[in-house]
């Protein structure tokens, strides 16, 4: 953390962040005049999204586990879930479905129903509904057709199952932690040239700087 420019900073390797986050591939390899300071500067300014929750995707992905886990209550795992789902770590994205389910009691049935209809997490808000209809609570259901809607779940799942790939992180900034949310830009189907093979060439360094909350990828 550099407390002078109040920033946090990350570092990961560019293609493994690549390969795991459909959001960065699109990224780092659009060539489009908008992006030509990032690409030349080798950093991307990123705001509004929870810096723990984005360090503890950056631990997965290195890792296959989030640290302490099983401390985790229900908000954290609902801001991980939005967190994933902005930068498209889509693995990461369904196994935070998974663990959003033991959550889900007939108290905070409908808050989680609202965060995966929101989100568009599509496994979640089908258990939502099927567990609304077991227990009887879905009287005041607004759409009669939902059933009909999940019929073509299997079809969504298939699109969403994507496999996760492990990003390596330099040892001594992996403790660092980050604030921010990528601001929306239109991706279009162009690349740039095929990365370097240099390893030094492969590493982004990830800045958030908190009071101005956005955050920097910079690519070194």
């Amino acid at each position: 953390m550099d407390k002078e420019k109040k920033e946090i900073k990350f570092y990961v390797f560019k293609e493994n962040l690549m390969k795991h986050s459909d959001y960065f591939s699109k990224i780092l390899n659009l060539s489009s005049p908008i992006l030509y300071l990032e690409h030349l500067t080798r950093e991307i300014t990123i705001k509004n999204v929870d810096y723990i929750s984005f360090y503890q995707i950056l631990f997965y992905c290195n890792n296959g586990y989030f640290p302490n886990q099983l401390y985790y209550n229900m908000y954290d795992w609902i801001s991980l879930l939005i967190v994933s789902s902005r930068f498209l770590f889509q693995s990461i994205f369904n196994y935070c479905e998974y663990q959003l389910k033991n959550f889900i009691t007939k108290e905070t049935i409908e808050e989680i129903s609202e965060y995966a209809s929101v989100i568009n997490a599509f496994q979640l808000k089908r258990y939502c509904h099927l567990y609304k209809k077991y227990y009887g609570l879905d009287n005041n259901i607004e759409n009669d057709d939902d059933d009909d809607n999940y019929e073509n779940d299997d079809i969504e799942e298939k699109e969403e199952n994507k496999s996760i790939i492990g990003i390596d992180m330099d040892s001594k900034n992996n403790t660092n932690k980050s604030k921010e949310t990528l601001y929306d830009i239109d991706i279009n189907d162009s690349h740039i040239n095929k990365v370097d093979e240099n390893n030094n060439n492969n590493i982004i360094l990830i800045i958030i700087i908190i009071i101005l909350h956005y955050m920097l990828i910079m690519i070194i």
